[in-house]
């Protein structure tokens, strides 16, 4: 199954990848407009980030099966990023003022982390050690999944757009979009 978020319209659409048909439609809370979507690595849970039209953020969840997603927590600003640990059980959302969201998915409890740039996007990398992020000042910093201490920050310079950040299979590589530019930064993990 493919999910689509659809814009504004507060719906994601699944789509049979064996039909190429809409399989369902999931309804997420009225105003929201998907920003960011993770699926853990099982496929049974779709984590959702979007924005809220009356300003602020939203963090929720549905199973593969249902029609409606479940509201974890709110954020103080629109989503960047978001990435799950299949095996720490965490979800990261990271917003444009800095605040990092840290979401336990076996609880749903939910605790900010500030971590003072503003913040573009983020990945995990292979063996869910560490958290990169990429700041909206340049910087792509690696962050601590145990304790979310800093361990490592290097500049890429500014990142002219919304980046995707991807971790290389083996973890030894991460590469940075930046698709205002259209460059590619590859760097050693």
């Amino acid at each position: 199954v493919v999910y689509v978020a659809n814009g504004s319209g507060a719906t994601i659409t699944k789509i049979s990848t064996s039909t190429n048909k809409t399989a369902g439609t999931v309804k997420l809370t009225a105003g929201v407009t998907v920003t960011e979507l993770a699926v853990s690595a099982d496929g049974k849970r779709i984590f959702v980030a979007g924005a809220k039209a009356a300003g602020g953020g939203q963090i929720s969840s549905f199973s593969s099966t249902a029609t409606s997603a479940t509201v974890i927590a709110d954020t103080g600003a629109a989503p960047t990023g978001i990435a799950f640990s299949q095996v720490l059980q965490k979800l990261y959302v990271a917003d444009a003022t800095g605040v990092l969201t840290i979401v336990d998915t076996s609880t749903n409890a939910a605790a900010p982390l500030n971590v003072g740039h503003p913040l573009s996007g983020i990945a995990l990398t292979k063996d869910s050690s560490a958290l990169m992020v990429t700041t909206g000042t340049g910087l792509l910093a690696a962050l601590s999944t145990a304790n979310s201490a800093a361990v490592g920050v290097t500049a890429i310079g500014v990142v002219s757009a919304q980046p995707v950040l991807v971790v290389s299979p083996d973890g030894t590589r991460m590469f940075v979009t930046d698709p205002g530019n259209g460059t590619v930064h590859a760097l050693s993990l």
